[in-house]
């Protein structure tokens, strides 16, 4: 996270739009590790909010 953020939700979509998987970070976290075994394959779409903002969204696929 940037430095001036303290804490932010990290939530993870299915290709349909519904929330698979959701996490609050805070300024601690270097990484975050996701476990895809819980995961069908597809597309997924990553977005990072903080205070209601919008800091990073990404897409991934998983393909078992």
């Amino acid at each position: 996270l940037p430095a001036n953020i303290k804490e932010a939700k990290v939530s993870i979509y299915d290709i349909e739009g519904k929330m698979v998987k959701n996490y609050t970070i805070d300024n601690n976290y270097k990484e975050l590790f996701i476990d895809i075994n819980e995961f069908s394959n597809g597309a997924y779409l990553c977005q990072i909010y903080s205070n209601e903002i919008k800091i990073s969204d990404t897409k991934f696929v998983v393909q078992k």
